[in-house]
């Protein structure tokens, strides 16, 4: 994902998600490294998905060094539902 999630992005994040999460099962990872900015309703699109995959017995990832997402995902408690990982890119071998 790249630049803002946000009131006139979420909805369309929203109907990927339940997308994502009818088709993929059980592992959704969500590359956020290049998000730029995140609001209360790309979170809710988030919480709302979330315990229909956890009833599902599916995992969701996000990919992230941002301190932002890490930050928002905390504060609302999302932190505890959803594993954040560094991205691929950010990964040294």
């Amino acid at each position: 994902m790249r630049g803002e999630l946000d009131l006139l992005t979420s909805s369309a994040f929203g109907a990927f998600l339940e997308v994502a999460a009818n088709r993929h099962g059980r592992l959704i990872i969500l590359d956020m490294a290049g998000l730029e900015f995140l609001d209360a309703s790309g979170l809710n699109q988030l919480a709302a998905v979330l315990p229909r995959m956890q009833m599902d017995g599916s995992e969701l990832v996000i990919l992230s060094q941002s301190p932002i997402v890490s930050k928002l995902l905390d504060l609302t408690r999302l932190a505890a539902d959803v594993h954040v990982k560094p991205p691929l890119s950010a990964v040294r071998m």
